[in-house]
């Protein structure tokens, strides 16, 4: 019997083919909890595509005052711009990878809408993290119920939401390092390894917190290896490979101008914000301060600091935070241990800061009893998502030790500065509500038993005989 043209199995659009991928599609859609899923991201893009119009509803100057306000924001969008003009990566202390992903919707867009097109892409990746979020809590927490599970996605989104509208690297910097640790767990074949790589690099060169990432991969594939199934040998060298190269390619465009008298690098102001933190936080006006720490960097590196180079600006800033440091260890650690705490804790809030700022509130936000009353509210989940799950099988509590690891290197890092907290925790986030939601589920099935027990203890005895 002859085979009719397009029914050979595995050719391209086949009917084969497309029947297979008919039926996974069907079996996603009658899994449990499915219909929740469902409604959250349509839900959340619901919103997302509401609060969106409303701010391009503001105007081209409305938008990118409301999306760029963050003092951070000022040099990725100034060297975006640079780039899409000239072509060209200019002198700057601030890492490559977000410029990039800037100057790619700038180019889109046009200096009117390119950053209505990097909001866009967020808030449609955030949808994404929602779904990815869903289906590797199936696998990484299979017993966790529907709703528990619903509830862990909705904070997730909720998150994200506030996030993506900053034209910041602390969303899409999340979103790939989440998108790297969930394959790093999940998936051996090398497509996916290729994808997570990937991720990782792109993730390393938007955010510089992850620079050291690969001193800590050998461990953190150990703890996956003992959890789950083992990495191999290969796949964990192309990992480090991907991050180390990410390292490679921020330190060669840093040390471009190495030798020029006329800009400052990466360490210069890493440790001007790190000394004002913890050394000199009273001086409130910030050319005061300024003037304080050019004079510390001048008598560190011998001489007047416009006569310096950007490596001997470096080295100095360097000795002046090593010399501080030295002379007051207890109130740095004092002020590490705060700032670590404040990280770890602080509650899901930029939506909130994101609406108050857009009516002129923001002062009055931190200054009233709302921060507070916020902080406490979200406190019960934070408790959750640090506690063991001792009452859990030994997956669970791997993967508890794997999550904070990547939380105290995170946060450990981040702590040595100053910033937002949830900021700061959001690319450990999704794992933290994994961890939460056994936790829940856990204490819900411990009430759920004595429940039961109680109703049985006070129900009639009824005894067989004669």
């Amino acid at each position: 019997m002859v085979t009719p043209p397009g029914k050979a199995t595995g050719r391209l659009g086949s009917p084969v083919r497309t029947a297979k991928a008919r039926t996974v599609t069907s079996d996603v859609l009658r899994k449990p909890g499915s219909g929740l899923l469902l409604a959250l991201l349509a839900l959340a893009a619901a919103l997302e595509l509401i609060f969106f119009i409303w701010l391009c509803l503001q105007g081209p100057e409305g938008f990118k005052t409301f999306v760029c306000h963050y003092p951070d924001t000022a040099e990725y969008a100034r060297v975006g711009e640079y780039l899409v003009e000239r072509g060209a990566i200019p002198t700057s202390p601030r890492t490559l990878g977000y410029p990039l992903f800037l100057s790619g919707c700038l180019f889109l867009g046009g200096s009117t809408y390119g950053y209505h097109v990097a909001v866009a892409v967020q808030l449609v990746a955030n949808l994404l993290l929602g779904a990815g979020f869903w289906f590797a809590s199936e696998r990484l927490a299979p017993q966790l119920g529907v709703w528990v599970r619903g509830v862990a996605t909705a904070i997730l989104l909720y998150a994200g939401f506030g996030l993506s509208l900053f034209i910041l690297t602390d969303f899409l910097a999340g979103f790939l390092f989440t998108l790297f640790l969930w394959a790093l767990i999940l998936k051996r074949r090398w497509p996916w390894v290729v994808a997570a790589g990937i991720c990782l690099f792109l993730a390393t060169l938007i955010r510089p917190t992850f620079n050291y990432f690969p001193i800590l991969l050998p461990g953190i594939v150990y703890l996956v290896g003992r959890c789950y199934s083992k990495v191999p040998l290969r796949q964990t060298a192309f990992y480090i490979l991907c991050g180390a190269s990410a390292v490679a390619l921020s330190t060669a465009i840093e040390h471009r101008d190495r030798d020029a008298t006329d800009s400052f690098g990466f360490l210069y102001l890493h440790f001007r914000v790190l000394v004002r933190t913890n050394f000199y936080p009273e001086i409130k006006e910030d050319h005061d301060y300024d003037a304080l720490y050019r004079r510390e960097c001048a008598a560190a590196a011998g001489k007047p600091l416009d006569q310096t180079t950007r490596a001997e600006k470096d080295q100095a800033a360097k000795r002046v935070f090593v010399a501080h440091v030295r002379s007051q260890p207890a109130r740095f650690a004092r002020n590490y241990g705060a700032a670590f705490l404040k990280y770890a804790f602080a509650p899901i809030e930029t939506l909130v800061q994101q609406i108050l700022y857009s009516r002129g509130q923001q002062d009055t936000y931190y200054f009233s009893h709302a921060r507070p009353v916020l902080v406490l509210l979200w406190l019960p989940l934070w408790l959750l998502s640090l506690f063991p799950p001792v009452g859990s099988k030994h997956t669970n509590l791997g993967l508890y030790v794997l999550v904070m690891t990547v939380l105290l290197y995170v946060l450990g890092l981040s702590a040595l500065g100053s910033g937002g907290g949830e900021r700061i925790r959001f690319p450990v986030l999704p794992f933290l509500l994994i961890l939460a939601a056994v936790n829940a589920n856990d204490l819900f099935s411990i009430l759920r038993q004595r429940r039961i027990r109680g109703q049985t203890e006070r129900s009639p005895k009824v005894y067989a005989g004669g």
